[in-house]
């Protein structure tokens, strides 16, 4: 004969067991499909709350450096707009030898251009070579050029010791650089 289970017949004692036990049950299922994937996504949602944090201090930090860029790019415009007009760097290098006593150390002076994609300015640069001159006469002539406010730079410079004579002399290989409209 097969018993029947019954609420009914249980004692007192068995049916505080299975009600615990159910409520152990029903505990551990709302543990695990409801408590637990809502903790799990908080984690989820926190971790991305963190990147985009990160992510918007990235973007104020670029927001800085191009502001920064601007400013020198404004700076940089006023100060080629400020040059004397129909400015032409062989011309300057040229007139500048000629204040700073070089110009009969010059032996050669070699112009090009580049133009640059995308832009109205091309790149203007001399080569030129000075033979013979003392390091006064070459810095000085350097000095001009770095601290005129043409914003000419000098790109390459190459400075050797001429051999011969009493006095120290040397030769110097410059490459000065500035853009032009």
């Amino acid at each position: 004969m097969a018993a029947r289970f019954s609420i009914q017949r249980m004692s007192r004692r068995e049916k505080a067991v299975v009600s615990a036990l159910a409520a152990l049950v029903c505990l551990l299922v709302l543990s695990e499909f409801v408590v637990s994937p809502l903790l799990s996504r908080k984690d989820a949602l926190e971790a991305g709350i963190r990147a985009k944090e990160k992510g918007l201090v990235d973007l104020r930090l670029l927001a800085q450096d191009y502001q920064k860029a601007q400013a020198r790019m404004a700076a940089a415009q006023q100060r080629f707009q400020n040059r004397e007009r129909g400015f032409r760097l062989f011309s300057f290098l040229d007139r500048l030898a000629g204040q700073s006593g070089v110009k009969k150390h010059v032996e050669y002076m070699n112009p090009s251009t580049q133009p640059i994609e995308n832009s109205p300015y091309k790149v203007s640069m001399v080569e030129l070579k000075l033979s013979g001159i003392t390091t006064e006469q070459l810095l000085a002539y350097l000095y001009g050029i770095e601290s005129s406010p043409n914003q000419v730079r000098i790109r390459r410079l190459a400075i050797t010791e001429k051999l011969g004579g009493e006095r120290r002399l040397v030769n110097a290989v410059i490459l000065a650089v500035t853009l032009e409209t």
